[in-house]
């Protein structure tokens, strides 16, 4: 009896503090918007998938000059599913676009952060970094990153990206009322 007791308060206690948590996703990229910039967020989604193992690595399209290989692409997977399971990332809230700061790659950034409803900065997160060759105007993977807390410390957003993300309600349209039709005389 005691075994279960000691099961079920980290149990109550995660989802307490799940209940209270918002997902994001902060979306980082230095791609010209104008220059397929959804096809390079589809392919580092697509990493995702692969470092998630719902996907193939042949379903990647690697550079020729990307040195990468299936056992660096597996011990990938591995951190980036024991820093957040997949489960967690399957329903993901609204999605924070940020300007990757680096001239010399073609870059973009996906992390996965739980914050708690109160707080600004957490630990719980997973960033997946991926590279692609700056010659190619195609998403070509030159290499893949997975950071988390260890790496880089604690994640922040700030206030006024919280704000943004919420939507003004659009202003009420004034309808004119329908004439009606008036009943001839018999």
């Amino acid at each position: 009896m005691n075994k279960l007791k000691s099961l079920l308060l980290p149990c109550a206690l995660f989802m307490v503090y799940g209940s209270t948590a918002q997902n994001y996703v902060i979306q980082e990229t230095n791609i010209d918007p104008q220059k397929n910039l959804s096809q390079f967020i589809y392919a580092a989604k697509r990493c995702e998938a692969v470092l998630e193992k719902r996907s193939p690595v042949t379903s990647l399209a690697f550079s020729n000059n990307s040195t990468m290989t299936n056992n660096f692409i597996n011990a990938l997977s591995d951190k980036f599913v024991s820093n957040f399971p997949p489960s967690k990332i399957a329903d993901y809230g609204p999605v924070i676009e940020r300007t990757a700061v680096n001239d010399r790659d073609k870059i973009v950034k996906l992390t996965y952060a739980l914050f708690a409803a109160d707080q600004r900065s957490t630990d719980k997160y997973v960033q997946v970094v991926v590279f692609f060759d700056k010659a190619s105007p195609s998403p070509k993977i030159l290499d893949i990153q997975v950071k988390n807390k260890a790496d880089m410390g604690m994640m922040n957003i700030t206030e006024r990206e919280i704000v943004n993300l919420k939507k003004k309600p659009e202003p009420e349209k004034k309808s004119t009322p329908a004439k009606k039709k008036s009943a001839g005389k018999k």
